[in-house]
């Protein structure tokens, strides 16, 4: 359901969407991000470039995943200029998720980019070892980049991405909120 939250501590409207989930493994962990680049990752999100480089209506899309041991979150925070465009965004949110997900060019290029990424990620030793010690805290095991690059390669697919989006994307499970500043400021 829709809400509006109003606080003084914010100068512009804020959308936000988001999940949660309390059964996960790396796998999950790894889908739901690669499900967050799709969508709003600031040069190729399909979001990003319908809310942003489409209409102008925001300046940027911010995503993230948070956890502990009993829970998984995934949020993207939308910054707009005015909240009048927020019926448009919720009309039409879902209907470009699901096809997002099941766009095969762009999830075979997100694979692409990200396998290409991870020469970068665990470029140092303090990379390799927070990404151990993060695999290690949340999922019981420690995942190595031989571990994600097979995922990425091997597993990926509109079809796989698919159980994600009913869990955790689709509109019956997504939350939402919009903080707006007080009128007058």
């Amino acid at each position: 359901s829709f809400h509006e939250f109003i606080t003084s501590e914010i100068d512009t409207n804020i959308y936000h969407i988001g999940g949660i989930s309390t059964h996960f493994s790396l796998e999950k962990m790894w889908a739901i991000d690669f499900i967050l680049h799709l969508l709003a990752h600031e040069e190729f999100g399909t979001l990003t470039n319908w809310i942003r480089h489409e209409n102008g209506w925001s300046y940027g899309l911010e995503y993230e995943m948070d956890f502990d041991s009993n829970r998984l979150i995934w949020t993207i925070k939308i910054p707009l200029s005015t909240s009048e465009v927020v019926s448009t965004i919720r009309a039409e949110l879902s209907a470009r998720i699901a096809n997002t997900i099941t766009n095969e060019e762009l999830i075979v290029a997100t694979q692409k980019r990200l396998l290409l990424q991870t020469n970068f990620d665990l470029e140092t030793l303090t990379s390799r070892l927070d990404a151990a010690v993060m695999c290690m805290s949340y999922t019981g095991q420690v995942a190595t980049e031989a571990d994600y690059r097979d995922w990425l390669q091997n597993t990926v697919s509109a079809s796989s991405l698919h159980d994600i989006y009913q869990e955790l994307f689709s509109p019956v499970v997504i939350g939402e909120f919009l903080a707006s500043p007080k009128a007058g400021e």
